[in-house]
């Protein structure tokens, strides 16, 4: 190997001498560069600042193998992806923001390839980017790791097929007060039962109900199917199913979700409304929270 030195002292050294010392190894930062739709790296400087928002969609030629690292100072150019010239991670155009670094290597005069992009705004533990994911997503180790936590939460999850789940605990807002990993049945509960252990939701999911759901104090909507509740009065919802009952004769089963004892009754008007009536354990009207399903005549109880 031919190494070539410079006898003055800080003597700049030329791109084939540095390709040929362990100096090609340094970053030699070369000032700043104007974002343009082609970059063109100054000799002898292999790091730069990039200024501007204009759109890059390549690099000036050079020799194979060098490699070009740049900064970009304000938020929002655009890199370019061309597949021979300029070729991007996942074939894509990046949008850059301020502080994000770049590292391209040239593979053949004009064509240079990028082959590290730093986010400015990642911090040490972030996730890569999942909004195009095409393959499966597995732990390197089977029941270790959480997706989210108590304090950083996800907000829905859509599944389109099994959710294969060991246990299923959801808190007191939830419908399902506590299952963990045993086998609980919920094929025919009676009333009594299901009011203590179930809440009518889950009744209703078991055996198909006509409309169900569960309502707040306050008469909107929490959860449910096939209705709407306005509170009417102190302790009194009314109930409208959209898709009316096939006539005035159904069921309804109601329970208080409150902590303490409660009561509900309930009249029916016609094969589309209903009236909730909430009671406290005094006897006195009460706006309370609670669940409730209508069966049509046709399905009972």
């Amino acid at each position: 190997m031919t190494v070539t030195t410079r006898a003055g002292k800080g003597a700049k050294l030329t791109n084939a001498e540095m390709d040929s010392n362990m100096n090609s190894l340094n970053w030699r930062h070369g000032g700043t560069l104007a974002s343009s739709s082609t970059i063109t790296p100054t000799d002898e400087y292999n790091y730069f600042d990039i200024s501007g928002t204009a759109s890059v969609s390549g690099m000036s030629a050079t020799h194979s193998g060098n490699l070009i690292r740049m900064t970009f100072l304000a938020a929002g150019g655009t890199l370019v992806h061309n597949a021979t010239s300029f070729v991007l991670p996942g074939n894509a155009n990046i949008t850059w923001a301020a502080g994000d670094t770049v590292v391209f290597v040239n593979t053949n005069s004009t064509n240079w390839k990028c082959i590290a992009y730093q986010v400015q705004s990642a911090v040490p533990g972030d996730v890569v980017d999942l909004s195009a994911v095409s393959l499966t997503i597995k732990p390197d180790t089977t029941n270790l790791y959480d997706l989210g936590s108590a304090t950083k939460q996800w907000q829905d999850l859509y599944i389109d097929g099994n959710a294969y789940i060991d246990g299923l605990l959801i808190d007191a807002t939830g419908y399902i007060n506590a299952i963990s990993g045993v086998d609980t049945a919920i094929a025919s509960p009676s009333v009594n039962t299901m009011a203590t252990t179930y809440t009518v939701k889950n009744y209703a999911d078991t055996v198909g109900a006509h409309a169900y759901g569960r309502v707040n104090a306050a008469g909107a909507l929490v959860d449910g199917y096939n209705f709407t509740s306005v509170n009417s009065g102190t302790g009194v919802y009314t109930i409208t199913m959209q898709t009316p009952c096939s006539n005035g004769s159904y069921s309804i089963i109601a329970t208080a979700n409150a902590t303490n004892p409660k009561m509900i009754t309930f009249t029916i008007t016609n094969a589309s409304t209903f009236t909730i009536y909430t009671w406290n354990s005094s006897g006195a009207a009460d706006n309370q929270i609670f669940s409730f399903a209508v069966f049509d005549n046709d399905q009972g109880l």
